[in-house]
């Protein structure tokens, strides 16, 4: 067998083909289990508070749990058991994955990461660059830039920006703050800084 294939009820099968609600169910279970046992550890949010103003601490903080979402899917439970045995002591905590931006929650043609990064497609992010996936692929590229030429700038930045002050913009990174803020050293993180964003556009 490949590395993409293994062994279901006696069919060998590719996790990338695995249906949507299948891999869903995986990452959820996934998350929930390693939730579980971050939670089920002693806190570690001083002891890295510690380290970072270098006063010292009984070990070197960790965070394992820096994967991309098809090794999430490939390996599921076994790769929980791993990070149950060795829990983060840095959790990173982003409101939405940044190829696909921020979506309002009626917004239309909705996509899930899930979706975004395992399945063949484009679409179209809140700053209007349209972004592609190639099956089997690891992360999304930019196909199309809504700024063709720098003439077209004023116009974009007076018109299309998208709004920071959206109302529930940030809402979906409060799950995991409720679960792990009180014990867990908890970081913001946001890929594609104006830098990596200016290309993109």
């Amino acid at each position: 067998m490949g590395t993409d294939a293994f062994e279901r009820n006696g069919r060998v099968m590719d996790y990338r083909t695995l249906p949507l609600s299948e891999m869903q169910a995986i990452v959820s279970r996934f998350e929930e289990r390693v939730n579980v046992a971050q939670l089920a550890n002693p806190a570690t949010k001083e002891s890295v508070k510690k380290v970072i103003s270098r006063a010292g601490a009984q070990r070197c903080p960790v965070r394992l749990n820096r994967l991309s979402m098809d090794v999430i899917i490939r390996y599921g439970d076994a790769l929980a058991d791993l990070f149950c045995l060795f829990p983060d002591d840095l959790v990173f905590v982003q409101a939405y994955e940044f190829a696909i931006g921020y979506q309002t929650p009626s917004q239309k043609n909705h996509i899930s990461s899930i979706q975004a990064l395992m399945q063949a497609g484009e679409w179209t992010d809140e700053w209007g660059t349209r972004w592609g996936h190639a099956f089997g692929g690891v992360g999304a590229t930019p196909v199309h830039t809504p700024i063709r030429d720098w003439s077209q700038l004023d116009d974009y930045l007076a018109n299309r920006m998208p709004d920071p002050h959206a109302s529930g913009r940030l809402d979906s990174a409060l799950r995991a703050l409720s679960i792990h803020g009180e014990t867990k050293y908890c970081v913001g993180a946001i890929h594609l800084g104006l830098f990596e964003r200016l290309h993109a556009l």
